[in-house]
C-alpha cells in the first residue's frame, strides 16, 4: 500500500471508530515517513498514554514549527505530566519506560519509548542511579502474596500434615495464582510481553478488556477462598456435634 493510501485508510478507520487499526496503519506510516506532520498529529489523537502523545506532537513540531495550535496542546500536556511525574518516584517512571522500549514491536514504537526513557534518565541525574527491576519480577511479586497466603490456609487447615489436604483445594491454589497474576496484571503490568503474547499487540489498553479481567482474576483469587472458609465452618460444626454427642 502507498503511504497517501496507507493515510487515508487509517484517517478513514479512524473515524469508523477502529481506532487500533488507525493507530497501527499511523505507526506503520510514520516508521518509513518520520517527516509526515500530518500523521503524526493523528496519531497524538489515538494513542492512549499522554506520554505517547506528547512524542508525537513533538516530532509534529520538529516537520513543522509554525503550528501554534499544536505547541499550545503539546504545552499543556506537558504541565499535566509534570504534575503527575512530581508525585511519582523518577526510577519507577524510568522502569516503565525501559520496559516498554523493550517490548515495543516497530521502530516508531521504539523511538516514543526511547523518548520517553531519556525524559526518565534526566529526572535520575538529580539523584543516585537505580536497579530497574523486570516488568516479569514485578508482576511475580505483587500476584505472590495472596497465593502464600493461601498456602498457609491451606497448611493449617490440613492440620500441618500436606499429605491430608483435599486434591479440590489444592487445585484452588492454581485459581488464586491465576487471579493473582490477572489482577497484578491488569493493574500494575499492562505493557507486560505476556498480555501482549496472550491478547494481541493492544495488550491490556483495551478498557473492556480490563474490566473483564479483573472481574475473573477476583472471582478466581475469591471462590478459593471462600470454599476453604466454607470447609473449615463444616469441620467446625461437625467438632461440635461431636462434643455435644460425648
Amino acid at each position: 500500500m502507498a503511504h497517501p493510501d496507507l493515510f487515508r485508510e487509517a484517517v478513514k478507520a479512524a473515524r469508523a471508530g477502529e481506532r487500533p487499526r488507525a493507530r497501527d496503519l499511523l505507526l506503520e506510516l510514520v516508521e518509513g515517513e518520520p517527516r509526515n506532520e500530518m500523521a503524526w498529529l493523528w496519531l497524538s489523537e489515538l494513542v492512549d498514554d499522554p506520554a505517547d502523545k506528547i512524542i508525537a506532537l513533538e516530532n509534529a513540531l520538529t516537520v513543522n514549527p509554525d503550528r501554534p495550535q499544536t505547541r499550545q496542546r503539546l504545552e499543556q500536556l506537558q504541565a499535566q505530566q509534570t504534575e503527575i511525574a512530581a508525585q511519582r518516584p523518577p526510577r519507577d517512571l524510568y522502569a516503565e519506560a525501559r520496559a516498554a522500549e523493550k517490548q515495543s514491536p516497530s521502530v516508531a514504537d521504539q523511538v516514543i519509548a526511547g523518548k520517553r526513557r531519556q525524559a526518565a534518565e534526566q529526572l535520575l541525574k538529580e539523584g543516585r542511579p537505580v536497579q530497574v527491576t523486570q516488568p516479569t519480577t514485578t508482576l511475580l511479586r505483587l500476584a505472590a502474596g495472596p497465593a502464600v497466603m493461601y498456602g498457609l490456609l491451606l497448611f493449617i487447615h490440613s492440620g500441618l500434615n500436606p499429605l491430608r489436604t483435599s486434591p479440590v483445594l489444592c487445585l484452588g491454589g492454581l485459581g488464586v495464582a491465576l487471579g493473582s497474576l490477572l489482577i497484578a496484571g491488569v493493574h500494575n503490568t499492562p505493557h507486560h510481553a505476556l498480555w501482549k503474547y496472550v491478547l494481541g499487540q493492544e495488550g491490556l489498553k483495551d478498557a473492556p478488556t480490563r474490566l473483564l479481567l479483573s472481574i475473573l482474576g477476583l472471582l478466581f483469587l475469591a471462590i478459593p477462598f471462600v470454599i476453604i472458609l466454607i470447609n473449615a465452618v463444616n469441620r467446625l460444626a461437625l467438632y461440635q456435634a461431636t462434643f455435644s454427642a460425648n
